[in-house]
């Protein structure tokens, strides 16, 4: 694990699963159906905006959501990365977003 990260975030938190003895994982994952196309993972990734709020206010990631790498663990981690960076950007970035007192 790379430790700058750890120092900037201070969220050093492993969890270990063991899926063979979860009942409720039941080994699923995402998959371009016949009539889909690569498109349908950027739609899923798309943040919902609130009506009421400048910017998006639900954000979304995981392997059903990575066009580049579907249905895998590094494709789950990246549109995480993707998604954090989106909301900090539109957070702390975007001239509308109001700032806190």
């Amino acid at each position: 694990m790379d430790h700058t990260i750890c120092g900037l975030f201070c969220l050093c938190l492993q969890k270990v699963t063991r899926w063979r003895s979860d009942p409720h994982a039941r080994g699923s994952y995402s998959f371009i159906s016949t009539h889909a196309t690569g498109n349908d993972y950027d739609i899923l990734q798309k943040p919902v905006q609130y009506s009421e709020v400048s910017h998006p206010s639900i954000y979304f990631a995981g392997e059903h959501t990575n066009r580049m790498y579907p249905a895998s663990a590094h494709g789950a981690l990246l549109s995480g990365y993707w998604a954090a960076n989106q909301l900090y950007a539109d957070a702390f970035h975007n001239p509308s977003t109001p700032q806190s007192p």
